[in-house]
């Protein structure tokens, strides 16, 4: 699945315009420098190839720190690019707790962006520390998921579909369903199913 993040990212930079003219003014995209990127534990792989891809396609390099609950997913990543001669600075790795590594690295006036994954009260607290030198900041916090069940579902398979957002990864995901929103004409059916 994280090779699929860099592959998408290569496709979308074959069509993209880095410099556009509208009118009299020329738009010209550049990279915004450089990024950190805190990664959370569950999916490290994943999470930090969604991420990467999209900082390498923007041209920014990255200071990326890993959940310290889960590192050897990015220590081995960094072995990877290490061998296939990704040069130096383009993706650099700082492993440690969120006080003693993630606060100075959102507060670092060399760092242009930060990416975050991960809980409100830490986005909060990055949010504070990127505003001090006006970073650009992006925030995948634990959010509030609705499942979402149509007039026309079908009930069984909704059910199980509900169920089965509920339970994966055991409900440790952002996007877990934390309630079922069902209309009122099919209510009735969804509690018989199993």
């Amino acid at each position: 699945m994280g090779l699929d993040h860099f592959t998408a990212a290569r496709d979308a930079l074959n069509d993209f315009e880095f410099e556009e003219r509208r009118g009299d003014n020329l738009v010209v995209k550049e990279a915004i420098g450089v990024a950190g990127l805190v990664t959370p534990w569950n999916f490290p792989m994943n999470q930090t190839s969604l991420k990467l891809a999209a900082a390498f396609a923007a041209g920014s390099p990255v200071v990326l720190k890993p959940s310290e609950e889960t590192p050897f997913a990015a220590v081995i990543l960094a072995e990877i690019f290490e061998k296939a001669g990704l040069p130096k600075g383009v993706f650099n790795l700082v492993n440690g707790d969120g006080q003693g590594v993630g606060r100075p690295l959102s507060a670092h006036p060399k760092v242009r962006m930060m990416s975050f994954t991960g809980s409100g009260p830490t986005g909060s607290s990055i949010m504070k520390e990127a505003a001090e030198d006006f970073k650009k900041v992006s925030l995948e916090l634990g959010g509030k998921s609705p499942f979402i069940v149509l007039e026309d579902a079908d009930i069984k398979e909704a059910a199980k579909a509900a169920t089965n957002k509920v339970v994966h990864n055991t409900g440790q995901v952002c996007a877990a369903g934390t309630r079922t929103l069902v209309p009122a004409s099919i209510k009735e059916g969804i509690p018989n199913c199993s």
